[in-house]
């Protein structure tokens, strides 16, 4: 009895050992500094029993404590999982140099450490990071290091130039530089002394050097990467990731969305990328056969009214093999004088006769004008002028001159004394209501004819909803400042703005503003300017009409009413196109395009190939057409809808999957 009592005793106590080991170290670097890490080691079922590893490396003005307990839990389901401590941050030794060339240095040295672990399976090994630890990802990828594979969250390969988009300052660039949590190398200083005195040209090019990721080394790399990029990122555009993505040779998968850098908070869409994460991983780690490489490449998600009570949108996501998605068109949006929003040039004004010069742009080809292209994309053209009835003055007034950017920032260039001194002007245009839902999928874009009197000049777009009842609801934006500028003289400016992904709702107005400190009513930090403002006083004329017509181009799905798209109106191919939104629940919208006059057949079926609906049984016209299919009594899951078209020409049958989720 007493020996059977121990026996009982002793598997009790083993089975209420934990089943991992955590272990504290110091990892030596070769330049004697050392970085703290924590790893946990599961309790290998015999000598011989091999684990693969990850790595998890946090962001910056962080340390491994945000990582210790995702650490552990990976340990749990079978891995050998590592955090660490970037230098500068934590109890690391050394000098942050602000995620630079030492510390990509110190990820090959990291990752070889975890490598040579007792009991790690070194052809399984990845790195999961978020901004700074998301670059880390992409350096792992670019600088080929022994890794199988990468998730790399809210960051971009440029993100160092990206700070600096269209002649701003962005904001959040301090933030890099006042970080209370981090150690700096003496380069922060100089940085910081440079942004003081707003000497943009020297403080761009010493900033992104030896920071950005070189696009051709991450390109051809052969590691697989899930990129998790964010609309709404206050820090990095997200487009720059998107066309790395696409260059990207190896296995990948992109997300689009939200959660992140200050964006929108939405418990669904975490849900849905931390699913996609971890089967990633367990793909490519645990050798499982999660579907992960069967699904779409890209899933991307869409704000849309309602907010919440915090000013979040409601968000849902959608799958595509290619991007952009099906069916987008870019529509321009031209601004009129009278603050109208109109989708079709204004008439001829008088002031066209009176400087036909500048349609003509007679001027615009000569090198002599060709001023600092890479910075506004402008080509200038030399005019008399005088202000005419068809156009705007934007002032950036500077009414204090004591009140310089140390004063402003310190105020968090906030507050009663910054109003004061460099106070916010803005002129609105509104559009008509639309008469149905449309879609922003893609990079905005500004063409304004300008002329300025000053070498430096502010212009922000700011592009909103707007309801039924005069409320709106910021969505995204375009930054400008003018860097170079002859003054006098005449220009173009035409630049891109930050991507994004967004329903309008029906009935809604599409509203821009165009102000000199971009500033909104977003909720969460809306109050803060984007980019750093001007402290200076400047102007900026911007003209309207058929001669000079200014415009804001935004990809859409959907027309809203008679806007001019820029893509071909007759199509060149018979088409269908994926359902929008997908997943749905429960009415999404089928688009298709007939090359020639057609009988047309579009029919829905469920996974027993029953058919379900009949959505079109008729002759149509060439054209684009789309239809929407309610499937209210329709149960969750997998449905199936098919174009059958046939002419004198071609019989043609396509079909789509689609996914119902309630």
């Amino acid at each position: 009895m007493r020996i059977a009592f121990s026996f009982l005793l002793m598997f009790f106590f083993i089975a209420a050992l934990p089943a991992q080991t955590r272990y504290d170290v110091f990892i030596p670097m070769d330049d004697g500094d050392s970085l703290e890490a924590t790893y946990f080691v599961p309790r290998p079922s015999s000598p011989t029993s091999r684990f693969p590893g990850i790595l998890f490396v946090h962001g910056f003005g962080s340390n491994k404590d945000s990582s210790v307990s995702v650490c552990e839990e990976y340990a749990v389901n079978g891995h050998i999982a590592m955090c660490y401590s970037v230098r500068g941050h934590g109890n690391s030794s050394g000098l942050s140099t602000i995620m630079s060339m030492r510390e990509r240095q110190d990820l090959a040295q990291v990752i070889g450490y975890l490598r040579s672990l007792p009991n790690i399976d070194t052809t399984r090994v990845g790195v999961n990071g978020g901004s700074q630890g998301g670059l880390h990802g992409l350096w792992a990828a670019a600088d080929r290091l022994p890794v199988t594979a990468i998730l790399s969250d809210v960051i971009v390969p440029h993100w160092a130039t990206d700070m600096f988009m269209n002649g701003c300052i962005r904001r959040t660039f301090l933030f890099l530089l006042k970080s209370r949590h981090v150690t700096y190398a003496e380069i922060r200083d100089s940085l910081w002394e440079l942004t003081r005195i707003d000497a943009y040209d020297s403080l761009k090019a010493r900033f992104a050097r030896d920071r950005d990721v070189d696009t051709a080394q991450l390109n051809s790399s052969p590691t697989p990467v899930f990129r998790s990029i964010k609309w709404q990122d206050h820090y990095f555009t997200a487009q720059d990731g998107i066309e790395s993505f696409l260059r990207h040779r190896a296995l990948k998968k992109l997300y689009l969305g939200t959660r992140g850098h200050f964006s929108d908070f939405s418990a669904g869409e975490r849900s849905y990328q931390n699913s996609i994460g971890v089967r990633w991983f367990r793909y490519f780690l645990l050798g499982e056969q999660a579907g992960i490489l069967d699904d779409p490449p890209i899933s991307y998600a869409y704000s849309s009214l309602p907010q919440d009570t915090s000013g979040y949108f409601t968000w849902n996501h959608t799958e595509v093999y290619s991007w952009l998605p099906d069916g987008v068109q870019l529509v321009r949006l031209y601004l009129g004088p009278d603050s109208s929003l109109s989708y079709s040039p204004a008439t001829l004004s008088k002031a066209a006769n009176r400087h036909p010069e500048l349609v003509s742009g007679s001027n615009r080809g000569s090198s002599e004008w060709m001023l600092n292209q890479a910075c506004t994309g402008m080509l200038q053209s030399r005019v008399q002028h005088e202000v005419f009835d068809d156009s705007l003055v934007l002032h950036n007034e500077y009414r204090d001159s004591t009140y310089t950017f140390d004063r402003g920032y310190s105020d968090s260039f906030l507050g009663s004394r910054f109003d004061a001194a460099l106070p916010k002007a803005a002129f609105v245009f509104t559009s008509q209501p639309l008469p149905d839902d449309i879609f922003w999928v893609g990079v905005p874009k500004m063409k304004l004819y300008v002329r300025s009197d000053y070498e430096e000049f502010p212009l922000h777009v700011q592009i909103y909803e707007e309801d039924s009842l005069g409320n709106k609801y910021f969505i995204n934006r375009i930054n400008f400042t003018a860097r170079h500028w002859k003054p006098g003289l005449d220009s173009v400016v035409e630049v891109d703005g930050i991507p994004h992904a967004h329903k309008f709702t029906r009935g809604s107005h599409i509203r821009i503003e165009v102000t000199n400190i971009d500033k909104t009513n977003r909720i969460m930090y809306g109050e803060y300017p984007f980019v750093v403002p001007l402290f200076a006083e400047a102007s900026a004329t911007m003209y309207f009409g058929a001669s000079y017509p200014s415009y804001i181009e935004v990809p859409m799905i959907g027309s809203p009413m008679s806007a001019e798209i820029t893509s071909p109106t007759v199509p060149l191919t018979t088409t269908l196109f994926q359902n929008y939104p997908n997943p749905f629940n429960p009415v999404t919208v089928i688009r298709y395009s007939l090359m020639v006059n057609s009988r047309v057949s579009l029919k829905v079926y469920n996974v027993l190939g029953q058919e379900v609906a009949t959505l079109v049984n008729e002759k149509l016209a060439a054209g684009s057409y789309s239809v929407e299919w309610d499937a209210s009594g329709q149960s969750s899951g997998v449905y199936f809808y098919r174009l059958t078209v046939a002419n004198n020409t071609e019989t043609h049958s396509e079909v789509r999957r689609m996914l119902l989720l309630r």
